[in-house]
C-alpha cells in the first residue's frame, strides 16, 4: 500500500506571462510536468466510495483508480481507465469547471485544496494524444445499420465513436467548413488549441466514420431524406446541434452597428480561413470593447477582444462576482491580462448614429433568489450612468434553434428538444443529445449525453418489436 502525502501543496502548472499571452492566440496553460503530476496524484486519499466519481462527475470516471496509476508512473494504464468513460478527456480536463464538479466533492478539500483532478486528466490525455495511444476497444461486427448524426460537437463526436464501436455505420453532417463544433468554433485557441480535437476526429475516421462538412440539414438535406427515402436514408438520426442561437437584447439601439452576438464575435475573432469561408461579422477594433455577461463565453469574448487590439476591455455583469457562473480560473486569467470588471450593472440602451458609441447602464441591487437559486438583480432608480464603447458584445447565453426541431416535427419543452430517458424524441428513430436537450451546458455533460444516446440508438436498432431493451 503506497503512503499518502497530505502535506504536499497543490501543484500549479506554469502559464505564459500575462503581458506576453495577451498579444497572441497561443494556448496559455503549459500543463503539468511529469513530476508535478506524480506529486499531485499523491495527494489523493483513495476513497473506497469516492464522492468525486459518484456524485461529482457526469461521466462517472473511476477517478481514484487512474490517479493511483499516475502515482506509480503507469500513465498508459491511467489512460486506458480514463478513455473507457470519456471520449473527450483532454477537452474536459482543460475546459470543464472541476471546482463545481469532481473537485467540489474531493474529501481532501476539508483539510486543504482539493486534488487537481481536471489538470491530471488533461496531463494524461495530452500524453496519450502525443504518444498515439488508443483505448484498445475493438469494434463489434458490422450490423448493417446506418446512423446520421447532425452536428459534430462534443455530443455528436462522442456518440459517433460509441456507435462505430457497436458496429454501426455513421455519417456526421456538419454545417461548418470543418468538424469539431463548439470545440473548434466556440472555444478560442488560447484555451484549447485546435490540434487537440483533430486526433479524435481522425480516430473516428479511422474507425470508419464519415464526415460531410458544409452540409446544413433542412437547407441542403431534408429530414425526410434522412429518414424516409433517397440515398441519405438512415436507420436512426441523432440531433447533436447544440444551442447555437445567441440571445440579443430588446432595448433601444440594439440594431446599431458593432453590437454583436458573442458567437459571431468569437468566430470572427478567433478563426481564419482554414475554418470559415467568410466571417459572420466584421470586427472594427476601436478604443473600448464592452462585453455584457458573466459566464465562460463572456470571458472568452473579453480575452479575445484584448488580443484583437482593443485598448480597453470592460466586462459588465448585472450581479456580483459571487454569482458569476463562469470558471473562476478563466476570470482570474482575464484579470491578469488586463480586463476590467463592472459588477451590478445592466444595459439600458445603446447610443450612437450608425454605430454604437456609448452604452447607458443602470446600477443594480440584488433581490430575492430566482429559480436558479441566485439573487435576482433589480435596477436602482436614478442610478443611470454612461460608458464609451466602440464595440459591444452580448454574451447572454444561447438557445436551441427551433427551426431544426420543427423540420423533424419534434416537440420542444422550455426551449429545448423534449426527450425520454433514453434520449429518444417524439419521432421514431430520432434522438437528441447535448445542448439541444440541456440548453447551453458543459462539454462533459455533452459527452455523457452522446454516450447515452449511442446506447439508446443501439437498443433501438437491435431490439425486436416488443422486446425488452437491455443496457448495452
Amino acid at each position: 500500500m503506497r503512503s499518502l502525502d497530505l502535506d504536499l501543496p497543490r501543484q500549479q502548472p506554469a502559464k505564459r506571462p500575462a503581458q506576453e499571452r495577451r498579444r497572441d492566440f497561443a494556448e496559455i496553460d503549459r500543463g503539468f510536468t511529469t513530476r508535478q503530476a506524480m506529486l499531485e496524484a499523491r495527494r489523493c486519499v483513495q476513497c473506497s466510495n469516492p464522492p468525486c466519481a459518484l456524485f461529482g462527475c457526469p461521466v462517472s470516471h473511476r477517478i481514484p483508480e487512474w490517479i493511483d496509476h499516475i502515482v506509480e508512473g503507469r500513465f498508459r494504464e491511467a489512460w486506458r481507465v480514463i478513455s473507457q468513460r470519456n471520449n473527450l478527456a483532454e477537452a474536459c480536463g482543460k475546459l470543464c469547471p472541476q471546482e463545481v464538479l469532481c473537485e467540489s466533492r474531493c474529501v481532501v478539500r476539508h483539510v486543504g485544496p482539493p486534488v487537481a483532478i481536471g489538470k491530471l486528466e488533461a496531463f494524461i490525455a495530452q500524453m496519450a494524444r502525443q504518444q498515439g495511444w488508443y483505448d484498445g476497444r475493438a469494434a463489434a461486427a458490422p450490423t448493417g445499420k446506418r446512423v446520421a448524426i447532425v452536428g459534430s460537437g462534443p455530443a455528436g463526436l462522442s456518440a459517433a465513436e460509441e456507435l462505430l464501436l457497436r458496429g454501426h455505420s455513421v455519417v456526421v453532417y456538419e454545417r461548418q467548413k470543418n468538424p469539431g463544433g463548439l470545440l473548434v468554433y466556440g472555444i478560442p485557441n488560447f484555451k484549447f488549441a485546435k490540434e487537440r480535437i483533430e486526433e479524435l476526429i481522425e480516430r473516428i475516421k479511422n474507425r470508419g466514420g464519415e464526415f460531410r462538412c458544409g452540409v446544413e440539414v433542412d437547407r441542403d438535406l431534408t429530414a425526410d431524406e434522412l429518414l424516409n427515402d433517397g440515398q441519405e436514408k438512415c436507420d436512426a438520426v441523432l440531433l447533436a446541434v447544440g444551442a447555437e442561437v445567441g440571445r440579443m437584447l430588446s432595448i433601444p439601439g440594439a440594431e446599431l452597428g458593432n453590437v454583436h452576438r458573442a458567437s459571431d464575435f468569437l468566430i470572427a475573432g478567433n478563426l481564419g480561413r482554414t475554418f470559415i469561408e467568410q466571417p459572420p461579422i466584421a470586427i472594427e477594433v476601436g478604443r473600448t470593447c464592452a462585453v455584457f455577461g458573466g459566464g465562460d463565453t463572456a470571458m472568452d469574448c473579453v480575452r479575445t477582444a484584448l488580443r484583437l487590439g482593443f485598448e480597453k476591455v470592460l466586462c459588465l455583469y448585472r450581479r456580483s462576482e459571487k454569482e458569476m457562473p463562469g470558471r473562476e480560473e478563466d476570470r482570474h486569467n482575464a484579470i491578469q491580462e488586463g480586463v476590467e470588471f463592472c459588477f451590478l450593472a445592466g444595459p439600458v440602451r445603446f447610443l450612437g448614429r450608425d454605430r454604437v458609441e456609448q452604452v447607458e447602464c443602470v446600477k443594480m441591487r440584488l433581490g430575492p433568489p430566482d429559480e436558479s437559486g441566485r439573487a435576482w438583480p433589480e435596477p436602482i432608480p436614478g442610478s443611470e450612468f454612461t460608458i464609451e464603447a466602440a464595440t459591444v458584445v452580448l454574451a447572454l447565453g444561447y438557445t436551441v434553434d427551433p427551426a431544426l426541431a420543427a423540420a423533424f416535427g419534434l416537440d420542444l419543452e422550455r426551449g429545448v428538444v423534449k426527450v425520454s430517458a433514453d434520449l429518444s424524441t417524439s419521432r421514431a428513430g430520432v434522438f437528441a443529445a447535448g445542448d439541444a436537450v440541456n440548453g447551453a451546458d458543459l462539454v462533459v455533460t455533452a459527452v455523457r449525453d452522446g454516450r447515452a444516446a449511442a446506447r439508446g440508438i443501439h437498443r433501438y436498432l437491435t431490439s425486436t418489436p416488443g422486446e425488452s431493451a437491455q443496457e448495452s
